[in-house]
C-alpha cells in the first residue's frame, strides 16, 4: 500500500496595515483605604463651616456636623487652603465677639429689663384674683474684677501684673518716706492705693498726758 500523505497546516499571518497594534491601557489601581470625603462632605459646605466657627464650635463639633473624623478634618485643613481660610475667618469673628463681651463685662454696662409682677386683688377681704403688670426699667451691671484684671494684665503688663512690686521713696524710717506699690495686683489694691494717697492725714488730738 502506498504511504499516506500528511498535510501540514500553515497559519497565515494577518496582513500588516502599517500601524502598530494598540496596547491596552493599564489603569492604576486605587489604593485601598477609606475614600476621600472632602469632595462629597466638605467642599460644598464651606459657608456652613465658617458659620459654625463664628458660633464658637470646636473642631470636634465641626467634624461631627460634617460626618468626618477629627483627624480627617485636620488633614483637610492642611491640604485645602479654602477650607483652612473658612475656619480662620470664623475663628476671628468668634474671638472678636468674646473680646467685646469681656471688655463690656470689665467696664460694666446698663441692661434693659422687663419683669412681670403678679399682684393679688382683694374684694371685701377676700381674694378676688391676681392682677399682672409689666415693669420695665434699666439696671446697671457692675464691672467684673476678673475680666478687668485679665484685660489689664494682657494690654498693659508693665503697669498691671499678678505680682506686686514695692518702690521706696526716701529712706525707710525717715520723715516723709513714702512706700507705694509700683504695680497693683487687683482693682481693690489700686482703689486702696489711691484712697491712701488722697486721704489727708489729720493731727492726733492732744491728751492730758501729752500736755
Amino acid at each position: 500500500m502506498p504511504p499516506k500523505k500528511t498535510s501540514l497546516k500553515v497559519e497565515k499571518k494577518p496582513k500588516s496595515s502599517g500601524q502598530e497594534p494598540q496596547k491596552k491601557k493599564l489603569t492604576p489601581k486605587r489604593p485601598q483605604g477609606r475614600p476621600d470625603k472632602y469632595p462629597t462632605h466638605v467642599e460644598g459646605r464651606l459657608e456652613e463651616v465658617e458659620e459654625w466657627a463664628k458660633a464658637g464650635a470646636s473642631r470636634e463639633e465641626i467634624a461631627s456636623n460634617l460626618r468626618v473624623s477629627r483627624a480627617s478634618l485636620l488633614n483637610y485643613q492642611n491640604r485645602h487652603p479654602e477650607f483652612a481660610e473658612a475656619l480662620s475667618r470664623g475663628d476671628q469673628v468668634a474671638v472678636a465677639q468674646v473680646e467685646a463681651a469681656l471688655f463690656r463685662s470689665a467696664v460694666g454696662y446698663r441692661l434693659d429689663f422687663e419683669e412681670v409682677i403678679e399682684e393679688e386683688v382683694f374684694h371685701q377681704g377676700l381674694l378676688a384674683g391676681v392682677k399682672k403688670r409689666v415693669k420695665r426699667g434699666t439696671k446697671h451691671v457692675a464691672p467684673n474684677e476678673r475680666a478687668a484684671r485679665m484685660i489689664l494684665t494682657n494690654k498693659a503688663p508693665q503697669t498691671w501684673s499678678d505680682k506686686t512690686q514695692v518702690e521706696h521713696s526716701g529712706e525707710i524710717g525717715q520723715p516723709g518716706a513714702i512706700v507705694v506699690p509700683a504695680v497693683a495686683a487687683t482693682l481693690e489694691d489700686w482703689e486702696q492705693m489711691v484712697k491712701a494717697q488722697s486721704k489727708p492725714k489729720l493731727p492726733k488730738p492732744q491728751t492730758e498726758a501729752d500736755a
